[in-house]
């Protein structure tokens, strides 16, 4: 007995055919600064703050490049009502700063740095007022990478890595960095060999300020008097330069100049983290 064998039916050319729809391919989740490579600082105000006199802010890259307060003045946490209360560290331009650990010597592959900052000054009396001043000597400028306030009395930015004592004679860059609004800053500048001229880009908000400005590429050495929030330039009595004034709610540094999709995907980031919108 044969067995049973199911009914076919022929496909005649006037079936309809299935319909096929495109797949749309789904939006990748949002990238955080640790999934990108040569990530060496990470400060985020929202996470490893300890306040007081003993004030300690926790890396999150790895590297452990915490930073310290060392002096009697210090800075404080606030939050931000406005924005959910999300906190931040305020430098009252009195001689609060942080300290970094030695290291940063080698930037042959470029740099990338990125802060969310709200100034707390009017223009012009924040004169050099460094972000971040990384240099091989206390009190010493020789071979030092500093990223600013504007030294001419107006508020611009400066991007100042010295080849020996001297940095390239590039006028500052003349960006408005409006005082009490938070603001995103990133600065990438490019690499190569040390004391050859490279060039560096400043972006506020996302939107270039400054484009292939040149510079020197920073010498490899190590680098053991690092400071946010105050300069190395040393006059007698004191530094030569303001101290910072304001509220900096992170600050991102990698080194390796990131290409434009990493830098958007760090700024995307902190646009969503810190309510920039």
């Amino acid at each position: 007995m044969l067995p049973d064998v199911p009914d076919l039916v022929p496909t005649t050319e006037t079936e309809t055919e299935t319909e096929t729809h495109e797949v749309k391919p789904e939006r990748p989740p949002p990238i955080f600064p640790d999934d990108i490579s040569n990530l060496v600082v990470w400060l985020d105000a929202a996470q490893g703050v300890r306040e007081g006199r003993d004030f300690r802010w926790e890396d999150r890259s790895g590297a452990g490049n915490h930073a310290t307060n060392v002096v009697t003045l210090y800075p404080t946490l606030g939050a931000d009502a406005a924005r959910g209360n999300l906190p931040y560290v305020h430098f009252g331009g009195l001689g609060e700063h942080l300290s970094l650990p030695s290291g940063f010597a080698d930037f042959r592959r470029g740099l990338s740095l990125f802060l969310v900052v709200r100034l707390d000054v009017s223009p012009g009396t924040d004169r050099n007022a460094p972000f971040i001043d990384l240099s091989p000597a206390a009190g010493s400028v020789v071979d030092s990478i500093v990223f600013s306030r504007s030294g001419d009395g107006d508020d611009g930015l400066a991007f100042l890595p010295r080849k020996g004592s001297v940095f390239f004679p590039a006028t500052p860059i003349n960006s408005t960095v409006e005082t009490g609004v938070w603001t995103l800053l990133s600065l990438v500048a490019s690499g190569g060999e040390p004391g050859m001229v490279a060039g560096y880009s400043i972006y506020q908000g996302g939107t270039a300020v400054a484009s292939d400005a040149p510079c020197y590429v920073p010498k490899v050495i190590e680098r053991t008097s690092n400071y946010i929030g105050r300069s190395n330039r040393f006059i007698p009595g004191g530094p030569a330069d303001a101290y910072f004034h304001g509220d900096l709610a992170t600050l991102i540094l990698f080194d390796r100049a990131l290409p434009e999709e990493e830098r958007r995907a760090v700024e995307m980031y902190l646009v969503g983290k810190w309510k920039l919108h």
